[in-house]
């Protein structure tokens, strides 16, 4: 499985690896710090998953999902935020992605999600 983990925050970094280590032993991750740098990876590779946070510095996590989804309709991204579901709705930005988790980050519901999603691939 190989994985794009776009996030501005070490630590939550950190989680989210531990986490995908856990669920599945051979996975490769890239990391992007900002939204631009993400799009900048989506385009340059193929991930099975981008787990997308919201709140980043040069680029917003819906604005670079957007992009990420234009250019590539298919590709699965999960938003990975501590911003609550009001903000997607006045950003009109839910049926963006695929899945949105919550913070603080939850492995039983993580694994679900990636379960329910990756299945499909």
């Amino acid at each position: 499985m190989k994985v794009l983990v776009v996030e501005d925050c070490e630590m939550n970094a950190v989680v989210i690896t531990g986490f995908l280590r856990k669920y599945c032993a051979d996975v490769e991750i890239n990391y992007a710090e900002n939204g631009q740098l993400g799009v900048d990876c989506a385009e340059e590779s193929e991930y099975d998953v981008v787990l997308m946070d919201i709140n980043m510095p040069v680029m917003d996590g819906i604005t670079a999902t957007r992009l990420i989804k234009k250019s590539k309709p298919e590709q699965l991204v999960i938003a990975v935020t501590a911003v609550g579901i009001d903000h997607f709705k006045q950003r009109n930005a839910l049926s963006t992605f695929d899945q949105i988790l919550m913070k603080p980050l939850n492995y039983e519901l993580f694994t679900k999600t990636l379960d329910s999603l990756v299945a499909a691939i």
